[in-house]
């Protein structure tokens, strides 16, 4: 297989992910930020003194919107990316590291690829990571004011 083909088959496997995550209620995507919060806390406990003291199921609802959002701009990266500034420009990430950001990052990209059914497990956690990173990146550069990502 050429770098080409495999590249077509991986945006293809990308659209195909992206459409179908797009129907996802506001429900199931507040089920995604609850695990997502429960999870990224159980893995990184160093993280739990940013939510301190925070309403988790406040914060799970408006991370779920913020998801609903995103996922309904992926087809305008311009967009996309004013979002993901503005995000990166909000006080509580202000406070995060590089390696925090990471941390959401590939949790996140787990919990997403787990709420794919009809998508290999490890296909849909590189597709999601791969987006992710892209967002964090545009994120840290606002939020450090550097330019450089770590």
């Amino acid at each position: 297989m050429t770098q080409w083909s495999s590249d077509r088959d991986r945006l293809a496997q990308r659209q195909t992910l992206l459409e179908r995550a797009r129907p996802w209620t506001e429900h199931e995507r507040l089920v995604i930020a609850e695990i997502f919060y429960e999870e990224l806390l159980s893995q990184y406990p160093s993280l739990r003194g940013h939510f301190q003291p925070v309403d988790m199921p406040a914060l799970a609802r408006k991370f779920a919107q913020t998801l609903g959002l995103l996922l309904s701009l992926d087809d305008d990266r311009q967009r996309l990316g004013t979002e993901a500034m503005r995000l990166g420009a909000m006080r509580p990430h202000r406070a995060l590291t590089a390696a925090e950001y990471r941390m959401f990052s590939a949790v996140l990209a787990h919990v997403l690829a787990q709420f794919q059914d009809d998508v290999p497990y490890q296909q849909a956690r590189q597709i999601w990571q791969a987006d992710l990173d892209a967002i964090i990146e545009v994120m840290w550069v606002v939020r450090s004011g550097e330019g450089e990502w770590e």
